[in-house]
């Protein structure tokens, strides 16, 4: 009988040590231990506050988790706006001076006649032309990535900006002996509220490529109404060329940032494959899709833009 009073007296100990345990937020109790605890009531009671212990151990594990996401969260969060900062800067340290390149080579060209002189500047204009181009296609992207772009509508008339975007590239074109053509319904009504800073860019850069990777025959243009209600319309912008083409396992890729279709493709043309990039993104922001088709030889790129018909 004393042995017996000896025993239940040093399993009360126990289970007192173990409520203090639980009271210091500590549960150490296994399910042998708890089974050996005569009273049922008492018994359930240590195997409900076992259960609690532990899916108390996993939220606070969880909570750990979270407070690391955030951590890390914030300090991208610093090193984005730091970025941005850098990006603002440099934007305007590199352009200033570019600009100034470029307008004093233009100046200069307008003086010069010995045609060797005339063709050596040409040259030095063309890569500094070149240089800013791929600066503003990185900023562009900078931008894009941070989620910094926005819109600005305005009126614009889609025949005469097309068309203006096209009178740019004809020079190129013209010195490689291919065509731009330009095909719209005369029917239709291209005047609409839209970026117009936006729908040029799309255009320059899908028309550029046109041009850049066609080496003979011509690249036409066609802009058509798809969809059209009361307040609004859908456009469909088509530029196809006769030019290198894009293996079909490429077309998906050449809409990713500085994807090249092939090292061959990189040496005998200039860029880092952002154009169709920004083109892609940008579509998208103006609620548009942005598409390809492509063989041996020849591209068809075609891009669709969702817009207000412009009030009177």
């Amino acid at each position: 009988m004393f042995f017996s009073r000896k025993i239940n007296k040093n399993r009360a100990d126990q289970i007192i040590n173990h409520l203090i345990n639980i009271s210091h937020g500590k549960f150490s109790m296994t399910d042998e231990e708890i089974e050996q605890i005569s009273d049922e009531k008492l018994k359930e009671v240590f195997f409900s506050l076992k259960v609690l212990n532990e899916d108390l151990a996993f939220k606070t594990e969880e909570l750990k988790e979270l407070e690391e996401v955030k951590k890390q969260a914030e300090l991208l969060e610093e090193r984005e706006r730091l970025k941005s900062n850098f990006l603002s800067n440099m934007s305007h340290e590199i352009r200033t001076p570019l600009n100034g390149i470029i307008g004093i080579h233009n100046l200069i060209l307008k003086e010069l006649k010995n045609p060797l002189q005339r063709e050596m500047l040409s040259l030095s204009l063309k890569s500094a032309q070149d240089l800013a181009k791929v600066f503003n296609d990185l900023i562009e992207i900078s931008q894009n990535d941070k989620g910094s772009l926005d819109i600005h509508e305005e009126v614009v008339n889609l025949t005469e900006l097309v068309k203006n975007q096209i009178s740019i590239f004809t020079p190129s074109a013209t010195q490689k002996k291919i065509e731009i053509r330009y095909f719209q319904k005369e029917e239709d009504d291209f005047v609409l509220e839209s970026d117009r800073n936006k729908l040029n860019q799309i255009i320059s850069n899908v028309l550029g490529n046109a041009v850049k990777f066609t080496e003979e025959g011509s690249v036409v243009v066609k802009v058509k109404k798809v969809a059209s209600e009361s307040s609004s319309a859908c456009y469909k912008i088509i530029i196809q060329d006769t030019g290198v083409g894009i293996p079909k396992e490429h077309h998906d890729l050449v809409f990713n940032e500085f994807h090249q279709v092939s090292e061959g493709l990189t040496k005998d043309y200039k860029g880092i494959g952002l154009g169709l990039s920004i083109a892609k993104n940008i579509v998208e922001l103006l609620g548009g899709e942005i598409g390809l088709s492509s063989t041996n030889r020849g591209t068809m790129v075609w891009f669709t833009t969702f817009c207000k018909r412009a009030t009177s």
